[in-house]
């Protein structure tokens, strides 16, 4: 699926939902990004710095009273990616999900939360450990 965004939209997964959740909530902080997005803050930081200098589509500002924290805005310039990239994601989400019913997809989606919620926990410092197997 990596190869499918980056081959069909020019950009990461990570990248691509950064920028769409900038173009919904622009101003977030990286940390806020980071969370968002369930991406690794480290990565978020290379990727902001990625997308502000060699593409121009994000800048980033210190907060006047607190210097650690840094917000992140789109640019005109990366308002209008993300503009064209939401789009491209909708039509790529129309061509994955062919053939699926309205049930299906509800069924999928609730899935893939759970998916997600089990990998937070486990992966995240949760309390799971990944050397015994979980308990029903």
């Amino acid at each position: 699926m990596r190869w499918v965004f980056h081959d069909e939209l020019g950009v990461s997964r990570s990248a691509a939902w950064m920028l769409t959740q900038l173009a919904h909530y622009d101003g977030l902080s990286q940390q806020q990004l980071a969370g968002i997005t369930c991406v690794d803050r480290s990565m978020v930081t290379l990727l902001v710095k990625d997308m502000e200098v060699r593409y121009g589509w994000i800048r980033r500002e210190r907060h006047a009273e607190d210097n650690r924290l840094v917000r992140v805005y789109l640019t005109k310039l990366g308002r209008e990616h993300a503009a064209g990239l939401a789009k491209r994601i909708h039509v790529l989400d129309r061509h994955l999900t062919r053939g699926l019913t309205a049930p299906q997809l509800e069924q999928l989606r609730v899935m893939l939360q759970t998916l997600k919620a089990n990998a937070l926990k486990n992966l995240g410092g949760g309390g799971d450990s990944l050397d015994q197997e979980p308990e029903d």
